[in-house]
């Protein structure tokens, strides 16, 4: 009886996690094949591997923003180093572009147990951190997408703009009622949310919420700065602002459940936003793979970090 009962939530988890893996092969097996964009990126040229870890080098500054703003999450100093943190940090953007999200933030969790946090702080820290970028990314779009729709004449930045604004302020008006509904779901589901929210809510209200919100608007921004760089060593014909009005959205795109490490939805949404602002689709797919690589190269400390725990644990057992 027991082993029924283990089998269906892996029943069930599998075919969710391999839908991640399929999602962003088969992307790039449309943009690169059917649209005949490899064969078009290799006369474009790509960027030289100097570039690539110029690039790749301004992104670590992201990981070591996530533990400090993952400290002030935790609001408990002393309780475990903002340098641990800063390590544990890169362990999950290391699983993050080698695992689906739930496995992903499961292994950072795992990580943040063996360096001595309790489970239960681990876990509510991570999904809060998690939020709370996302709230802070769902802005930056908002407010960088008006200048999107100037640049291209279109109405699509603006009509995302005004569904995130009208999201946020639907929340805020019915959130009582959300409530109630919510309560009404079988289980412990109910109380689980309510009770993330008023963490998230406890986090910006808190002396550590200014760190946190600039933490959190820093990161996008280290991203967009090395998103310029690139495109300038790359020669992407674009402005420099025209990168604070993209990369928000292509991080977004990124951020949506349906791949491992935003492969094959970033393609997809740098293609279609380079390509109002006349960019070629090779150009484009060039571009849109270097930043790919160059993101999940940022996170490959993190396997320093995470040999590190192994050979502890390996020493602890011998």
């Amino acid at each position: 009886m027991e082993l029924s009962v283990r089998a269906k939530p892996i029943r069930t988890f599998w075919p969710l996690v391999t839908l991640r893996v399929a999602t962003p092969v088969a992307i790039l097996a449309y943009f690169g094949y059917k649209a005949s964009l490899v064969s078009a990126a290799a006369n474009v040229g790509w960027p030289s591997l100097s570039s690539l870890a110029i690039v790749t080098c301004c992104l670590f500054l992201s990981y070591i923003l996530g533990g400090m703003r993952w400290s002030a999450i935790l609001q408990r100093p002393g309780a475990i180093s903002e340098r641990s943190l800063i390590a544990l940090y890169w362990i999950g953007g290391l699983f993050s572009h080698l695992l689906p999200s739930p496995l992903s933030d499961m292994g950072r969790i795992w990580a943040a147990t063996h360096k001595g946090l309790p489970l239960r702080d681990a876990a509510r820290s991570t999904i809060v951190e998690r939020v709370t970028m996302l709230l802070s990314l769902l802005v930056l779009v908002a407010a960088s997408s008006p200048l999107l729709a100037w640049r291209t004449s279109q109405s699509f930045p603006l009509v995302l703009a005004a569904g995130i604004v009208c999201a946020f302020l639907a929340l805020y008006i019915f959130w009582k009622r959300i409530i109630l509904r919510v309560r009404k779901w079988p289980g412990n589901w109910q109380d689980l949310l309510i009770d993330y929210r008023s963490n998230v809510r406890n986090v910006f209200r808190s002396r550590y919420g200014l760190k946190i919100l600039v933490t959190s608007l820093l990161s996008h921004t280290t991203i967009i700065i090395s998103a310029y760089i690139l495109g300038r060593l790359t020669g992407l014909p674009i402005l420099w602002f025209d990168y604070i009005a993209i990369i928000p959205i292509a991080t977004l795109a990124m951020v949506v459940p349906l791949s491992v490490g935003g492969w094959g939805l970033r393609e997809g949404a740098l293609i279609g936003l380079l390509g109002t602002l006349g960019v070629e689709p090779a150009m484009a797919f060039t571009y849109s793979v270097s930043l790919g690589l160059c993101l999940s190269a940022s996170s490959l400390p993190g396997v320093i970090f995470l040999a590190k725990i192994l050979h502890g644990r390996a020493r602890a057992h011998s």
